[in-house]
């Protein structure tokens, strides 16, 4: 009986182990904070992330790469096709997000970032 009761125990710590150790957190609209104009590489709020606060004329390591955006801001946002604010923009309103399936032309072809 005392070797059951050990097999339990032994069982019970390993379950409270794992679960204070607990799970990475998945990436999620909730990354982007406060004041921040947000992009992920992937759809769904995945993938690399980066986050800025002022203009980019060019999106280093995002250069046409992203398929998620997020504003966290009070202010729209504008995310450009081309380097310097060029080409086509996609504006973001505040608070909002979202994400480009492979099939929508904006997935991966933004260069500049705009805040007005």
């Amino acid at each position: 009986m005392k070797a059951i009761a050990g097999v339990i125990a032994a069982a019970a710590l390993a379950t409270v182990s794992v679960l204070a150790i607990g799970v990475p957190a998945q990436a999620s609209f909730s990354q982007c904070t406060s004041n921040r104009a947000c992009a992920w590489i992937d759809a769904n709020f995945s993938g690399a992330f980066g986050s800025w606060t002022s203009n980019q004329s060019s999106l280093p390591g995002f250069h046409d790469n992203i398929s998620s955006t997020g504003n966290n801001r009070t202010a729209y946002i504008g995310f450009f096709s081309d380097p310097g604010y060029g080409g086509s923009v996609f504006q973001v309103p505040p608070g909002g997000g979202g994400y480009f399936n492979w099939l929508d032309p904006r997935n991966n072809s933004f260069d500049s970032l705009y805040f007005y």
